[in-house]
């Protein structure tokens, strides 16, 4: 038997090269398993062992939540006028600036379009839109009574 070096280099993914420094003789044992151990990337299995503990357990420790709010109630679908002294103005705009072009009477029902702005409430009134000062506006029930013109 003569002397020699065989060497073998494997790769994180398993695929190894092994070299041999040196004559051998066919048969070397050596030679033979350096070159046995010789195998593609392809080939390795890289499935844990049936046996492995799992990385994780099986359900993650409970997390303290927040409580989640109640959601904030619906916008109300009807308004009464309510508290003037006999009607509301019905204005283009949220503001006393701009023109009345109705006047809605006490107890009739309003239909909220939008969020308020300073005060003032967009609303359409039978056939008419504008805006309305919102303190004179109560929120009652789909349904209710509307006012008699």
């Amino acid at each position: 038997m003569r002397a020699g070096i065989a060497i073998l280099l494997c790769n994180a993914l398993g695929a190894c090269v092994g070299a041999i420094d040196g004559e051998y003789d066919a048969g070397d044992e050596m030679r033979d398993a350096a070159l046995a151990t010789t195998r593609d990337a392809s080939s390795v299995d890289m499935r844990p062992p049936v046996d492995a503990a799992p990385v994780f357990d099986a359900a993650p420790p409970p997390v303290d939540a927040a409580p989640v709010p109640d959601a904030p109630p619906p916008p109300p679908t009807h308004l009464r006028v309510s508290g003037t002294a006999g009607e509301l103005n019905l204005r283009l705009g949220p503001s006393t600036t701009y023109p009345v072009i109705a006047t809605i009477p006490e107890g009739c029902l309003v239909e909220p379009l939008g969020p308020p702005q300073l005060g003032w409430l967009p609303v359409r009134w039978l056939f008419l839109e504008g805006w309305t000062y919102g303190n004179y506006l109560v929120s009652v029930a789909p349904g209710a009574p509307d006012c008699s013109y």
